[in-house]
């Protein structure tokens, strides 16, 4: 099996991320971050499963996936 890890934003963990990161949901290369797509993303690429192992500020999220084969 083969393995990623992933780092990104993600979906903020408070309030006051929200607030600083809003207008970034306008952009289109972090918006889709925002919306907590990336295990979406990776599982579209054919990684299962898709494991988020954390998160550092409430903001950033480390996730692990694996892909057989």
């Amino acid at each position: 099996r083969r393995a990623a890890l992933a780092v990104d934003l993600d979906r903020p963990a408070a309030p006051l991320w929200w607030l600083i990161m809003w207008p970034f949901r306008f952009i289109e290369t972090t918006a889709a971050n925002l919306r907590g797509k990336i295990p979406a993303y990776l599982r579209a690429a054919g990684f299962h499963p898709v494991e988020r192992r954390g998160c550092w500020l409430g903001l950033f999220a480390f996730w692990i996936a694996r892909k057989p084969g």
